[in-house]
């Protein structure tokens, strides 16, 4: 991901062998199957129980839990020191979907890896404007805070994936923890924030074993 978040407008069109994708490649290979892949309709995802990440497909695969969006968070939320108490949705999206809601939210007109959706302002990382909205995000049944919502385009994950030279898995779990940090009021607008999300990120993927 580059430091602005943009995918060049030149990759239009560009596609990405399938063969030899590590990890967890082949999930969101089917999930993205329309935009870089040869479609796999025969290609179940697994479900399973919603825990603090609840994760859609806009390809129409629904209700996807994932063990490691939630390995992710929990790291995440360890590194800053903040209670394991929250809940956030994750959309996986395609070019045209991203690319939407990047104008229609940031008057940006162009195609993005990942979007996030704070459900609070924040003063600074960590400081919502207003403590006393928090408890109105509070899911009496789980006992869990709505954080947000994030969302990630997926082919854009796997072409830069492809450009860095690194598994998919990685993008995807960088992607994420990026976006994670953006819900709690966390930017990088100045290269000292820039430093400061990268020194997190680097952190959150080397705990679950995603390094370069």
């Amino acid at each position: 991901m580059k430091k602005d978040g943009m995918f060049p407008e030149d990759t239009e069109g560009y596609t990405i062998p399938t063969d030899g994708l590590p990890g967890r490649a082949s999930f969101f290979a089917a999930c993205d199957a329309a935009e870089v892949f040869t479609p796999k309709p025969s290609v179940k995802l697994p479900v399973l129980e919603e825990k603090r990440v609840y994760v859609t497909c806009e390809t129409g695969v629904h209700n996807i839990g994932s063990d490691f969006f939630e390995e992710l968070l929990k790291g995440a939320l360890h590194v800053l020191g903040v209670p394991d108490n929250y809940r956030i949705d994750v959309e996986l999206v395609s070019r045209a979907t991203i690319k939407e809601y990047n104008a229609q939210k940031r008057g940006v007109d162009k195609v993005t890896d990942v979007l996030s959706f704070p459900a609070l302002d924040y003063a600074k990382p960590l400081q919502p404007k207003d403590k006393e909205a928090a408890r109105f995000l509070l899911d009496e049944f789980s006992g869990l805070y709505q954080l947000g919502e994030i969302l990630i385009c997926r082919s854009v994950c796997v072409a830069q994936a492809h450009e860095y030279g690194h598994s998919v898995e990685r993008e995807m779990g960088y992607l994420f923890v990026h976006g994670v940090l953006h819900l709690l009021g966390f930017d990088h607008i100045t290269d000292e924030e820039y430093r400061q999300m990268r020194d997190i990120e680097e952190k959150v993927l080397s705990m679950v074993g995603l390094v370069r």
